[in-house]
């Protein structure tokens, strides 16, 4: 599979006669050293500006929100085509447990900063930190369960044994998630339920913070699942100084797959 590339926007930097004060040295290379360090310095007071929204506790409250209310609008979307008997001619996505999670995230990736990678559950749950107690979970926190798959179900077992993941809607035990025995996304008055796929069910609650502060990367030392590395877009398609003023403004992320 070919990397996939997402090209980082430029921003456009507005800077005043008054921020431009040259002083004794009027040079051109004088300018030029006096205009990219008041570009550096708009750059830098950016960056924390967003770090600071990312990391505002009301923020985080509207986008844990925005992230249920998202997964709301899938309700009825079936989990494969093997529910379609009673509408054959349906044209629409599937979702499994793991594909509305990522499908609603990536909705919402212009908030979150990121998108999700094609991985399953399994990948989800070591994308998040460590496990919280089931009374600090919140709205839009991720509850995954493990388990083993019966003998005769074909299915290979997953890592750390994660079979299934929903998403908590904050009100009492409810979750909203995709199950293959109910056969289409809802809500649900609990996450506990009896599966004919897997035994020894265990429940794994996650917060879903470090997805809201903008940090993707994998938090399980066995599997590191993507890499992240920093790359030049070229403006000429040739190459472009780096010593130039405009020069950070040219770098995208490719990840790399696994």
């Amino acid at each position: 599979m070919k990397n996939k590339k997402s090209v980082k926007k430029q921003n456009l930097i507005i800077i005043s006669n008054d921020e431009c004060n040259f002083g004794k040295d009027i040079s051109l290379q004088g300018g030029f050293k006096t205009f990219r360090a008041v570009i550096t310095e708009k750059r830098k007071k950016s960056s924390s500006k967003k770090k600071e929204k990312k990391n505002n506790p009301e923020h985080m409250k509207k986008l844990r929100k925005k992230f249920v209310d998202t997964a709301k609008t899938f309700i009825g979307i079936p989990y494969d085509k093997q529910y379609l008997k009673k509408n054959p001619n349906y044209k629409g996505i599937f979702l499994d447990c793991c594909g509305l999670v990522r499908h609603t995230f990536n909705l919402l990736k212009d908030d979150f900063g990121f998108s999700l990678g094609r991985w399953n559950q399994a990948y989800q749950y070591d994308i998040l930190p460590d496990e919280i107690p089931f009374e600090q979970m919140q709205q839009g926190d991720l509850i995954f369960f493990s388990g083993k798959y019966y003998p005769d179900i074909n299915s290979n077992q997953q890592r750390h044994y994660i079979t299934h993941v929903e998403i908590y809607l904050g009100e009492g035990e409810k979750t909203i998630g995709s199950r293959a025995k109910h056969g289409y996304v809802d809500t649900f008055d609990s996450s506990q339920f009896l599966s004919d796929q897997y035994y020894n069910v265990k429940y794994h609650f996650k917060s879903i913070d470090t997805w809201l502060k903008g940090i993707h990367k994998s938090f399980c030392p066995l599997h590191k699942w993507h890499e992240e590395k920093k790359k030049i877009k070229y403006l000429d398609e040739d190459k472009v100084n780096k010593y130039s003023a405009f020069y950070e403004d040219f770098v995208e992320e490719e990840i790399n797959i696994e």
